[in-house]
């Protein structure tokens, strides 16, 4: 597992290429971040990959929005100090 120990944060992770991107990085052990407007398609990818044994969490992100931006970034700190608060 090449990325065991690492966060991945995908945007637009819900759904299409990204998706695919953020199950290559959970499968290589990347605790993996997707963001997305997609709750529905988040919802259902983080529960998949969760079923295959990875560490995942969603976050809904608007990258357009600053704010939704900085609030993932402070997501993903908390993640990498060893807490998860979602």
């Amino acid at each position: 597992m090449r990325l065991s120990g690492k966060v991945a944060v995908v945007t637009g992770g819900a759904a299409g290429l990204e998706r695919a991107i953020a199950a290559r990085f959970a499968c290589e052990g990347a605790l993996v971040v997707a963001a997305d407007t997609n709750e529905v398609a988040g919802a259902a990818l983080i529960e998949e990959l969760r079923k295959r044994g990875s560490e995942a969490v969603f976050v809904r992100t608007d990258v357009s929005d600053e704010g939704s931006v900085k609030q993932l970034i402070l997501r993903r700190w908390i993640v990498t100090s060893g807490s998860m608060y979602w």
